[in-house]
């Protein structure tokens, strides 16, 4: 499962001491093939049942806190809390998906020759031609220490030995992409410094760069509004309580503004009835919503997100605890309604979301509970982007 999440074949989550992986079957077949995010798709969307495939993925859920050696995973069938299998109906929210070609293709057209063409007229003022007309580039830069570091660069790359035997085409191009990121940093930083035209041109280039990725963002932006809906079907597997089976439909739009909304609706059903329990075979049903608003930026620190969500959940017979025993008067209707704010602390990674939480009563109590909640979540990748700048 590591190897899956790594590879793009699979996502990862933890809640609690609940840990699950998400795996895709098509990607996990891709991963294994060596083909690529892009290219595997485009080489099989024609493919009816590749698409269908394609839409598909398995859920695996673990407590840890479950068998004989908590709260170490081992993946063991007694640590499985949940199985679940989830379809795609819509997802407009595929940057590779076909109806996006023509953006795509009018953005490259337009753009990539334009920042071709300012790499190529920067280039040219680095390097000692000789021979204008040959523009003859390896080893022709003007600084010699960048002359130095480039052929040191190359003479690895050329080299049989820097590549593992019985690569494929993506593996070797994974393999040369890692031998050029370690080469980047033991540019002489130093010595280029002292180099006003090398670092003007260079400034020149980043600057038409990032612009080229701003307008690209856009494209990505208005991509992210498109339409999800997804069925959703979920196994619990709980100690002693009987086993549930969750059937859930969820639908999700951006709207005017960069608003967005999601709605859910699910049942849950006993896979059995329990024996000696006045208990329905129909546990609840329930209906969800969330409304996602983006707000101003706080103090410079980014964008901050409005979420506003509810959740009606009708109980059609009295809970069934944990342990397995009937919880008397806890039929009924149970709502909840949420407001917070998730303020993220500008490129760090780090967020801070601030929630109150309302409800007429729990699953299990018959209590009106008001709640507040604050805490810190993390995205790694933002970290590592700021070692790795020049990973894909």
């Amino acid at each position: 499962m590591s190897w899956a999440v790594e590879t793009g074949a699979a996502v990862s989550s933890i809640n609690g001491t609940t840990l699950t992986t998400r795996i895709n079957p098509l990607g996990l077949v891709e991963a294994l093939s060596g083909q690529g995010y892009i290219s595997s798709h485009r080489k099989n969307q024609s493919d009816p049942l590749t698409n269908v495939f394609r839409r598909i993925s398995i859920g695996l859920s673990f407590d840890t806190s479950r068998g004989a050696d908590p709260p170490i995973f081992i993946g063991s069938n007694q640590q499985l809390s949940a199985l679940s299998f989830r379809y795609q109906f819509v997802n407009h929210r595929d940057p590779r998906d076909q109806r996006y070609q023509n953006i795509w293709g009018e953005f490259f057209e337009r753009q990539a020759p334009e920042l071709t063409k300012l790499q190529s007229n920067q280039l040219m003022a680095l390097i000692d031609v000789a021979d204008p007309r040959r523009k003859v580039l390896e080893n022709n830069f003007k600084n010699q220490a960048l002359r130095d570091w480039l052929s040191e660069t190359n003479t690895i790359l050329s080299n049989p030995q820097s590549f593992p035997a019985n690569l494929n085409e993506n593996e070797a191009i994974d393999e040369a992409r890692k031998i050029i990121e370690r080469q980047l940093t033991n540019l002489p930083i130093s010595e280029l410094e002292k180099d006003t035209v090398l670092i003007n041109a260079l400034s020149s280039f980043v600057g038409a760069y990032l612009l080229y990725i701003q307008r690209k963002n856009v494209i990505l932006d208005e991509i992210q509004k498109g339409t999800l809906v997804t069925f959703e079907y979920t196994n619990y597997r709980d100690v002693n309580a009987p086993d549930l089976s969750n059937f859930r439909f969820i639908a999700e739009r951006a709207t005017y503004g960069g608003i967005n909304l999601t709605a859910n609706a699910s049942i849950s059903i006993y896979n059995s009835l329990p024996a000696g329990m006045n208990v329905k075979r129909v546990r609840d049903f329930s209906f969800a919503g969330q409304l996602d608003v983006p707000m101003r930026e706080v103090m410079g620190l980014g964008q901050t997100i409005l979420s506003l969500s509810g959740k009606y959940q009708r109980l059609t017979s009295d809970a069934v605890s944990l342990v397995g025993t009937v919880l008397p008067n806890t039929k009924g209707n149970v709502a909840i309604g949420q407001i917070k704010f998730t303020i993220p602390i500008k490129d760090t990674g780090l967020k801070l979301p601030i929630s109150v939480t309302f409800a007429n009563r729990t699953e299990v109590v018959r209590e009106n509970n008001v709640r507040g909640n604050f805490g810190f979540t993390f995205d790694l990748d933002t970290l590592f982007a700021r070692f790795r700048p020049f990973s894909r």
